[in-house]
């Protein structure tokens, strides 16, 4: 179930290239389809079961100094299937803004680390040197980000007892600015805010999404089947077995890394068309975020401690972490992205010709004037040739003779 929640990945690589690895995943797999066979439940239902709740983590949270309920906290975050599996994803909007400096005027999240939730794992099924962070941990990138491959190995973990600081430093990126309008063959960029996670695929179809798009588009059409990590469930009905997936995820990596063998070519074809298809899809965001991050982990006074517990009504042995997530200044960065005008194109055309050339713009107009004046000139020598030629070409009349015809009688005697 691992597996097939968070990735094929974090199997023991034995499992898919011995024989008795491939017996063990279809015993596995068999008794996995019967389970939600006998609890008529569907795979996004029993691992939802089977996950944290977010009231299980989630105390309390603080927003600009002002306290906000374990429920109403919880309203605020989404559960998004991620390589990772479930995670809960607070998208921040414009009205969830610091309006103070500091870490009072950010947002404090109090955890309960809860006890036991590790399940008990049969051993060779799981890779070990790739299951590491098997406790709470978070991440922060732009709400426009699916955190599908964002979440792995980006976020620290949440130790016990310990005050988690996250200082944040925001950079705005402008993109509306770099199509012009000639650009016929460029797509304009998409606001921020017609991007909603859940709402439409176009969330997906976006410069920093777009390779999760491939693999999710292009893994339900060329393996005939979904998965859970991919969040791509409503695109196929039929779930991924995990040597399914693991060959579909393999299929997509190893033609991104060009690593496919000649006799693969007719899947290296259609995995390219998928591909094109998906990359023509993907357009830019007029507006993008980029955080840049600083932790600090310090672990609280014991007589904090007690006193947090005594006012959330929790007993000795919970452990519980303060998370705040601020900006220590109320200030960000704005780069803009666009591309030359013609305006730009004939400032710096002009510029470079008067500099090198002792070219300007009173030269310019005497060259316009002198092309004038030769087209002028050409013009005429091109209507007196014509009439040459008109002439030349004309019948001329019968010639004149002084001669009568009793002259030539005369003559003749």
């Amino acid at each position: 179930m691992m597996m097939l929640a968070a990735s094929p990945w974090l199997g023991n690589p034995r499992l898919f290239k011995t024989t008795e690895g491939q017996i063990k995943l279809a015993q596995l797999q068999e008794q996995f389809e019967n389970l939600l066979e006998v609890k008529k439940m569907n795979v996004t239902q029993i691992i939802d079961r089977v996950s944290l709740d977010c009231e299980d983590m989630i105390v309390q949270c603080t927003f600009n100094d002002k306290e906000i309920a374990e429920k109403d906290c919880c309203r605020m975050f989404t559960p998004v299937p991620t390589f990772s599996g479930k995670c809960y994803v607070l998208f921040a909007n414009e009205s969830f803004s610091q309006v103070f400096s500091g870490e009072m005027g950010g947002l404090i999240i109090t955890l309960l680390q809860v006890e036991n939730d590790e399940p008990a794992l049969v051993k060779g099924i799981l890779d070990p040197s790739k299951w590491l962070k098997r406790k709470l941990q978070i991440t922060l990138h732009n709400n426009v980000t699916h955190p599908s491959l964002e979440v792995v190995g980006h976020g620290p973990m949440i130790t016990p007892n310990t005050l988690l600081s996250v200082q944040v430093s925001l950079q705005t990126i402008d993109n509306a600015q770099v199509k012009q309008n000639p650009d016929w063959s460029e797509s304009e960029c998409v606001k921020v805010e017609d991007l909603v996670y859940g709402a439409s695929d176009d969330f997906y179809f976006t410069g920093g999404n777009c390779m999760t798009a491939i693999y999710r588009e292009c893994g339900a059409k060329l393996c005939g089947c979904s998965s859970y990590f991919l969040d791509n469930l409503h695109l196929s009905p039929k779930l991924c077995s995990v040597n399914t997936s693991n060959a579909c995820i393999n299929r997509v990596t190893d033609f991104m890394t060009r690593e496919v063998p000649e006799e693969k070519r007719e899947m290296v074809n259609e995995m390219a068309a998928c591909v094109m298809n998906v990359t023509s899809r993907c357009r830019r965001v007029c507006t993008m975020s980029s955080f840049k991050t600083s932790t600090v982990a310090q672990p609280l006074p014991l007589y904090q401690m007690t006193e947090l517990k005594e006012r959330f009504g929790l007993v000795e042995q919970d452990l519980l972490t303060l998370v705040t997530i601020f900006y220590p200044l109320l200030e960000y960065e704005e780069v803009y992205l666009s591309r030359k005008s013609y305006g730009d194109l004939l400032s710096n055309l002009g510029g470079s010709t008067g500099v090198f050339l002792g070219f300007s713009f009173i030269t310019l107009m005497e060259c316009f004037i002198f092309f004038i004046f030769c087209l002028n000139a050409a013009f005429r020598k091109f209507l007196c040739l014509r009439k040459k030629s008109a002439a030349k070409n004309a019948v001329a009349p019968p010639e004149r003779t002084n001669k009568s015809a009793f002259s030539l009688h005369k003559s003749a005697w």
